[in-house]
């Protein structure tokens, strides 16, 4: 990239559009052509990260050792897909996508540093929170207009499984192609970390941002509940979490954080007794069904469960029959058309049958290689140690229902932003000791 280049994208409107369209890239139809967006938008700032990472970075022993975690990882996956043939090469272009998201990560956070000098972190947290609020409200949108749904969809393309969705008015993917519960989870992180930005950054202290907090946590719930359950348990863990390492660090809750939970509870259930005067939401029972099942499980039965867990307990938990392909693997993630079908959406189950037990180890270490240098240096932001932190945990959480590896559905490119944001602090900080020292 161009000098030019990166001045036009140091704007707030810039970065903040470039960190929206990295987490939801759409795939926009264009008649014929369908122009997969998130190649651009991670492309040109992992130039520019490769850059920053070898004129700035690579100095540190710290980022060069998660590329080394993850180069282990490639190498097997590339092994194991290369003795069966390369028919299933998922798991090595995960991989391949995990270099460009890690240099696209650096490559946004030295633009937010450009911009923003000391205080990138809290601005790159806000602008996390704010595209969740706007895609929600995208999402909200396509639910209450039909007009702007059949509009939007005409230009955004979505799996045939999503249209479905759509059609029944019960899952809402938004701007991405799939959506569902890997999305209710993405934005139950992103609103974590507007948790973490309301009550840890100088601009969370003021009514009015406190206000836009209130509206829109409130309009990423709904958009959780109108994509899938999953984002709500994950959502429920970060809040018990939060307060957990608040607690560790001998914080406590101030009363005017105590005053705007209140109030945030006191509007949701304003606004949820005040709905039936405004709609008809006898249209949005089967949502409200949905959403709510587990409440309507214990209502009618006296049990904690919904359909979608109970199947997933009884049919989807299953190990390769041989001691082999457990350990190393099959090279077959389940989804390749030249292979047969692996009946499970369990993500340990996937990948033990693609890459086996030592694969899994591999492929997924550089998350707790991240986690190290997360908690070893005196010079990492705690905001950034526990949004880190908790994002390993939901990731370990999540893969029981589901495959969360590597991929443009959103919740890799907040890892890799929050990752870029820790080792440019770290070095930032280090450098602000020595010339203090000196």
């Amino acid at each position: 990239m161009t000098a030019g280049e990166v001045k036009r994208l140091t704007t707030p409107g810039a970065l903040f559009a470039l960190v929206f369209f990295l987490i939801f890239p759409p795939q926009l139809a264009l008649g014929d052509f369908t122009l997969k967006t998130a190649h651009l938008v991670i492309g040109i700032p992992a130039l520019l990260g490769l850059r920053v990472f070898f004129e700035r970075i690579f100095v540190q022993k710290s980022p060069f050792t998660v590329l080394v975690s993850m180069t282990a990882g490639f190498v097997y996956l590339l092994l194991v897909s290369a003795a069966y043939g390369f028919k299933d090469t998922d798991g090595v272009k995960a991989m391949a996508l995990g270099f460009a998201l890690f240099f696209a990560g650096v490559g946004v956070v030295r633009l937010y540093q450009k911009l923003y000098g000391s205080t990138f972190v809290s601005k790159l947290l806000w602008h996390i929170f704010g595209s969740a609020v706007l895609h929600s409200a995208v999402i909200i949108a396509t639910l209450a207009s039909p007009e702007f749904r059949q509009w939007l969809y005409t230009y955004v393309k979505v799996s045939d499984v999503a249209l479905v969705g759509l059609d029944k008015l019960y899952r809402f993917p938004g701007l991405m192609f799939s959506g569902f519960s890997i999305l209710s989870t993405v934005n139950a992180l992103m609103l974590v970390v507007g948790l973490v930005a309301v009550t840890e950054t100088q601009d969370g202290r003021t009514w009015r941002v406190r206000l836009f907090f209130s509206i829109g946590a409130l309009a990423i719930v709904i958009a959780i509940l109108l994509s899938g359950r999953t984002g709500m348990v994950v959502l429920a863990l970060g809040g018990f979490c939060y307060l957990i390492a608040r607690w560790a660090r001998g914080l406590r809750l101030r009363r005017s954080e105590l005053r705007h939970i209140v109030a945030i509870l006191g509007l949701t259930l304003v606004l949820v007794a005040a709905l039936p005067a405004f709609v008809d939401v006898s249209e949005y029972q089967r949502n409200l069904q949905f959403a709510f099942e587990f409440y309507f499980a214990f209502e009618e039965r006296g049990t904690l469960s919904t359909t979608s867990v109970d199947e997933l307990v009884s049919r989807h938990f299953f190990l390769p029959d041989s001691t082999y392909d457990l350990v190393f693997g099959t090279s077959n993630f389940g989804r390749g058309e030249q292979l047969p079908y692996i009946a499970s959406d369990v993500g340990y189950v996937t990948f033990i049958f693609g890459a086996g037990v030592l694969g899994l180890l591999l492929a997924y270490s550089f998350h707790f290689t991240v986690l190290y240098y997360a908690f070893k240096s005196p010079f990492v932001d705690p905001r950034l140690s526990f949004l880190l932190t908790f994002y390993v945990l939901a990731l370990l959480i999540v893969n029981l229902k589901d495959y969360y590896f590597i991929s443009f559905t959103g919740y890799s490119q907040i890892w890799f932003l929050l990752v870029g944001a820790l080792f440019a602090q770290r070095r930032e900080r280090r450098q602000t000791l020595r010339l203090e020292t000196v």
